[in-house]
């Protein structure tokens, strides 16, 4: 039995860890805006986030993690606008996700 503890154990271990490092990941990817720029480049013209995304810019929007996409819509396009990218590029948004 106490191996099985042990093993056990281990293994929440190695599981909360694991999460840990994706969490970071996440958080890290949406600290950097001038990065997430960077990374939607084909969805910026004239210096702002188009309307309307391209193909290009669906790519590049799938990506990011939702969060991190509604972090940089933040004071540059509307709800509405965001409504547009998630049916033009076919996001997957959960039910009760507010990008706000």
């Amino acid at each position: 039995m106490a191996i099985a503890g042990k093993s056990f154990s281990l293994l929440v271990l190695v599981t909360a860890l694991m999460l840990l490092v994706v969490v970071k990941g996440v958080v890290g990817e949406c600290e950097d805006r001038a990065k997430i720029q960077d990374k939607v480049s084909p969805c910026i013209s004239a210096g702002t986030l188009m309307n309307s995304p391209s193909a290009a810019c669906c790519a590049r929007v799938k990506e990011l993690s939702l969060d991190c996409f509604c972090s940089l819509l933040q004071g540059t396009l509307s709800l509405s606008d965001f409504d547009a990218y998630v049916n033009t590029c076919a996001l997957n948004v959960p039910g009760g996700f507010s990008c706000s």
